[in-house]
């Protein structure tokens, strides 16, 4: 099993810009979060969260779940939504999608994304890259609203790990720790 971890800024470039990472092995799933800071230094401090979780196999097998919190409102309005044609989203104050990128592709050290609506604050990213011996699969998945055992079905191998993300529909999981 190969992993690294990463850091990266999601830039405020033009829609079709793009910024590639090198984790040294071509991944095959990848975890991208944003906690919701601005800025290409990482740091400390109060304000609005926008925060975004995604995973991504590549460039046709990918979700991601995005919220926006505001910190300090007497009212505590949040907002989230759940995609499944980008890795990271952006939610802003006005509850509206601020910008999105997506995987561009795996390549033999590492990946690129590609920014599909353009963000207008350059936010810091981290994420972990897993490759190696292990089969992945991302994808999203509607739960039965009743009580009780449910079974999911569908996936391309029989998994020994699944990772379920409940703030959204999407799921990931891998065989071959």
């Amino acid at each position: 099993l190969n992993t690294a971890f990463f850091a990266l800024d999601l830039p405020t470039g033009a829609v079709g810009s793009t910024v590639s990472v090198v984790v040294g092995f071509p991944p095959k799933l990848v975890y991208i979060w944003t906690i919701g800071r601005t800025g290409s230094a990482d740091s400390v401090g109060a304000g609005n969260a926008k925060i975004s979780y995604g995973a991504f196999t590549g460039p046709t097998e990918r979700g991601c779940s995005a919220t926006m919190m505001r910190h300090n409102y007497a009212g505590q309005v949040g907002h989230s939504t759940v995609r499944t044609d980008c890795a990271v989203a952006i939610v802003n104050e006005n509850f509206a999608l601020e910008g999105r990128a997506d995987v561009q592709s795996i390549n033999s050290d590492g990946f690129t994304l590609v920014i599909d609506q353009q963000v207008n604050a350059t936010y810091r990213c981290f994420g972990v890259a897993l490759g190696g011996d292990i089969e992945a699969q991302v994808g999203s998945l509607t739960t039965a609203a009743a009580i009780g055992t449910e079974e999911i079905t569908g996936l391309r191998f029989d998994p020994t790990f699944a990772h379920l993300l409940s703030a959204g529909s999407f799921v990931t999981s891998f065989n071959g720790l």
